[in-house]
């Protein structure tokens, strides 16, 4: 809980990249746990495995932050 009355959710989860869409692609669409809901990940330049990617979302008062995990 925040003090302004949002409700916040961490999620964890895996993101398989494979060398080519490191090299190829700027962005990676998943679909979010529990949803049907699809996201947009941006992939930097130089991502390297193990690394974490956070996305927060909002809606309403709930605020969900999503980590990425790479795995190549």
């Amino acid at each position: 809980f925040s003090p302004f009355g949002e409700v916040y959710e961490t999620i964890h989860m895996d993101l398989p990249l494979t060398p080519d869409e490191i090299i190829n692609k700027k962005e990676k669409e998943d679909i979010l746990p529990g949803t049907y809901e699809t996201i947009r990940i941006k992939i930097p330049e130089g991502i390297k495995d193990g690394q974490v990617l956070r996305i927060k979302k909002k809606t309403g008062n709930k605020v969900r932050e999503y980590l990425f995990k790479v795995k190549i």
